[in-house]
């Protein structure tokens, strides 16, 4: 995994997310740019925006190992700025039913996350 954040990860989510290091590498970078350098530079998969407007369920692409899945923040989720850099069929979203509040950002994390892990057999390799 790896987190884009424009702003600072706070000591509690560090330790949260160490209790999870077995299961998964985390990088933060100083915004969205940079990570996008990073991952260029270390041969990074295919690249999966993952907001509410989507084209394509979360569902429907065939994940493979080294394959990047981004989430926005809480509540305004992707800029439309960077939402661009993705083509509308790489731009995904679970669906809702009509009228329905969008799943929060942990869960939507932990549905789509869970679902590339099951694509690759559920192979414990982060």
């Amino acid at each position: 995994a790896v987190a884009a954040r424009e702003m600072q990860i706070r000591a509690a989510d560090a330790a949260e997310a160490h209790l999870y290091h077995e299961l998964a590498r985390v990088r933060e970078h100083a915004d969205l740019d940079a990570c996008w350098r990073w991952l260029n530079a270390h041969g990074a998969g295919h690249r999966y925006a993952i907001e509410t407007g989507g084209t394509r369920r979360y569902d429907e692409p065939a994940y493979r190992p080294g394959d990047v899945l981004v989430f926005g923040s809480e509540g305004p989720g992707i800029t439309t700025t960077d939402l661009r850099r993705f083509p509308p069929e790489d731009v995904l979203a679970l669906p809702m039913l009509p009228g329905n509040r969008s799943v929060n950002l942990s869960n939507t994390v932990a549905i789509v996350a869970y679902e590339a892990w099951r694509q690759q057999g559920f192979d414990a390799t982060p």
